[in-house]
């Protein structure tokens, strides 16, 4: 009985421990622009969201530098959140938050926050 207590206190608190580490649900991974394949999802997501943007009528901005980027694991495939600097228009530097789905490509969602 002692083992079965201690064995599921056990799996209560990795489990716990975990789970603090993708509150989004998104497993962090390193940003790396020699990898053609997170590189090409970058450009797209961004490129959509700006295009997007424009189409609202929103300005162009500038892109400055990737800060984060999470993958999570979905049915069919994988969804890649990016956290981008940008400066669209006169406003100041800001952040773009974009998902980005890889098989087909598509955006799934983007906000500047």
């Amino acid at each position: 009985m002692k083992f079965f207590i201690a064995l599921v206190l056990s799996l209560a608190v990795f489990g716990f421990a975990s789970a603090q580490g993708t509150p989004s649900g998104y497993t962090p991974i390193q940003w790396n622009p020699h990898n053609t394949t997170l590189y090409n999802l970058e450009s797209y997501g961004s490129e959509m969201a700006q295009l997007d943007a424009i189409s609202q009528g929103g300005s162009e901005w500038v892109y400055f530098q990737v800060d984060s980027v999470g993958v999570q694991q979905v049915a069919n495939g994988n969804n890649y959140q990016f956290s981008v600097e940008i400066m669209p228009g006169v406003s100041g530097v800001k952040t773009l938050v974009f998902v980005v789905h890889d098989s087909p490509l598509s955006l799934l969602s983007w906000q500047i926050v």
